[in-house]
């Protein structure tokens, strides 16, 4: 209508008279009335405006919008007749318009689904209902139109609600998750998709971190588009690697987009890996309890295997006692927070993959969760029983299988979150086992990864963390120990990987390795004989590193004589100058590293029975190393 004085009479008259009619047709001939606001009508209904010139099908739709959209402000498209008519226009958009061309149709569809000023007579939700209602109790097929319909929407910046979206979800991931096709990986991809472009439309700057309710919302779906079977099986072949089936490309964009979906949710800045403490009876002295699965999903103590003198000659329990009812311990699956649960199933998941691509992913949704979320740092005052399992059952264990010098990616992700396991509960006695178990192995095979994983390991340190902190020290200590010891192996194909792949670790490593031996070699007496022919091994080796220097000597020589001063104050019997009694008289005037090693020689001294000491774990069974300069019974005695 022409802006002048004949429009506007005519402006007014509308809700006198056209209004009003339209109206009566619509409670009178609904049907008649959806027809003529369809995109593609029947015959008798195109009549007037753009039917009666010759345009184009994107000309079409764009004025039969603008026609609806001119039909708003008068109220006389109501919520049934909005019902009908708008999936068969977003279906006419995704179908008929070019991917060129959607632009087009930005500003009338923004004006239409504002969802601030909201021009429709009904609510938001009601707004957005002909979509969200066709993820409840409809076929996969269906849930994926609407997911490209939203599709459409999320081109053209068209913001749906969050909570709305994650509320059509939640609802198509449980209606789906009994149907074991094809269509249903499409639909989880979509649906994450969808998720992330949302989130990027509505991205301030400000992380709401995974304590959000809405936060806690989108991973419980990621959660249950993991758990949901995937359908199909592989067709891919190990020999045919540049060939992926679609199960494999399915899982890895599912799992790229959870990464994206949680890294928008997470803090920005990794937390720091370890935590300093200048305890070594709170870092070393610490127990580790057996853990097995319950009934509906909980957990258990198993109070039948416990540490013997020597912990690090037990081989790790193969069979568990029977569970106890001992509610204390026990927890439940679907009690956990969702990123716990998230994690569990990650690690689940994990085992039935070998795909280098998927694997990235699960390890980069793992970091997210575990290092810049600290779920697990969380978990172990929460929900200690939980940490205690996936510790001793999932996480060391999975994170030691994906660590290869084939692929880096993987290990470069895989390290750090070993790291930060080893720094948690349970988690430096699990590794110690698995050490032991795969470098004391009869079987070669095992040896010779054991070496590779070692050494994958050892290039990936972050030497500033594991020099701060007492339980990595002595993991890595033991590690190295075992890798050196495999120069030596009996087996020549073991023994010359391990002096391949030492000469692969840097130098800055060498010097961190050398400090964790060193640290050994003070905290347990027993080692420093092994510790002491090890070092001496990389002397020869690793020339370029200093493993017996100067300074080494003067350091092992003060703690000795710190350790004697100890021993002269309990039994009087061998003289020194000065005395940690006379040093105590005057310990305002101790600076900190003198009071560290005092503490350091004490707990030393006290030779601690549950302190693991690696002097075993690196002998390991005769028939695995060289033959020595004497006999074995005879070193025996020696020792």
């Amino acid at each position: 209508m022409m802006d002048d004085e004949v429009g506007s009479l005519v402006e007014k008259l509308k809700p006198q008279f056209v209004t009003k009619w339209l109206k009566t047709v619509c409670d009178v001939r609904f049907d008649v009335m959806v027809m003529c606001l369809l995109p593609k009508p029947m015959e008798f209904a195109r009549v007037g405006g753009y039917w009666d010139k010759s345009c184009s099908t994107v000309t079409q739709l764009k004025e039969g919008l603008n026609r609806i959209l001119c039909l708003i402000p008068y109220n006389v498209i109501s919520q049934s007749v909005w019902e009908c008519i708008m999936p068969e226009w977003l279906e006419a958009i995704r179908t008929e318009v070019p991917d060129n061309q959607l632009k087009e149709f930005r500003e009338v569809l923004s004006k239409m689904f504002d969802i601030e000023l909201c021009p429709l007579p009904f609510s938001m939700e009601e707004m957005f209902g002909f979509i969200s209602c066709r993820f409840t109790g409809y076929p996969s097929s269906v849930q994926e139109q609407a997911l490209l319909w939203l599709h459409v929407l999320s081109e053209l910046d068209i913001m749906v609600p969050l909570q709305l979206l994650i509320g059509m979800f939640s609802d198509g991931v449980n209606s789906v998750k009994e149907l074991a096709n094809q269509r249903k990986s499409r639909v989880s991809e979509l649906a994450g998709n969808l998720a992330a472009r949302r989130m990027e439309l509505q991205d301030d700057g400000i992380t709401m971190g995974f304590e959000h309710s809405l936060s806690k919302d989108i991973i419980s779906i990621i959660n249950n588009v993991f758990q949901a079977p995937w359908g199909g099986s592989h067709t891919c072949q190990k020999e045919e690697k540049a060939i992926e089936c679609n199960l494999c490309q399915s899982s890895i964009l599912c799992y790229q987009l959870a990464c994206e979906l949680l890294e928008r949710l997470a803090p920005k800045e990794e937390s720091r890996l370890v935590e300093p403490t200048d305890s070594l009876e709170d870092s070393l002295l610490s127990s580790r309890p057996e853990f097995i699965i319950g009934p509906e999903g909980e957990e258990e103590e198993n109070p039948a295997n416990k540490h013997e003198e020597n912990p690090g000659n037990r081989p790790e329990p193969m069979e568990h006692a029977a569970i106890k009812n001992d509610t204390e311990r026990k927890f439940c699956y679907q009690q956990l927070p969702v990123t716990l649960r998230l994690i569990y199933t990650i690690f689940q998941e994990m085992a039935k993959f070998e795909e280098p691509d998927i694997l990235f992913n699960m390890l980069n949704c793992l970091k997210i969760l575990c290092l810049h979320g600290e779920c697990l740092y969380i978990a172990r005052k929460d929900h200690p029983q939980f940490l205690a399992y996936i510790q001793d059952h999932m996480l060391i264990a999975s994170l030691w299988r994906v660590v290869k010098s084939e692929f880096s990616q993987l290990s470069s992700l895989a390290v750090p979150l070993l790291l930060h396991a080893l720094s948690l509960p349970h988690g430096a006695d699990i590794f110690w086992t698995i050490i032991n178990g795969n470098f004391n192995s009869k079987d070669w095979k095992m040896r010779f990864e054991a070496v590779e994983k070692v050494a994958v390991i050892c290039r990936f340190l972050d030497i500033h963390s594991v020099t701060k902190n007492h339980l990595l020290k002595y993991s890595l200590a033991h590690a190295f120990c075992c890798f050196l010891t495999a120069v030596e192996d009996v087996n020549p194909a073991v023994a010359t990987r391990a002096g391949l792949l030492l000469d692969t670790i840097k130098r800055p490593a060498l010097q961190g390795l050398c400090l964790c031996l060193d640290f050994q070699f003070d905290t347990v007496v027993k080692d420093r004989p092994t510790i002491l022919s090890k070092l001496l091994l990389l002397h020869f080796l690793k020339q370029d590193i200093p493993a017996l220097s100067w300074e080494f000597f003067v350091n092992r020589f003060e703690t000795l004589s710190l350790e004697a001063q100890l021993h002269l104050d309990c039994n009087k019997e061998f003289p020194f100058p000065t005395t940690i009694t006379a040093v105590r008289t005057n310990v305002a005037n101790l600076s900190d590293a003198a009071l560290w090693k005092i503490k350091r020689a004490r707990f030393a001294r006290n030779r601690q029975k549950s302190v693991r000491s690696l002097r075993d774990s690196v002998k390991g069974p005769a028939e695995s190393k060289r033959a020595l300069s004497l006999p074995e019974t005879l070193t025996s005695k020696i020792r």
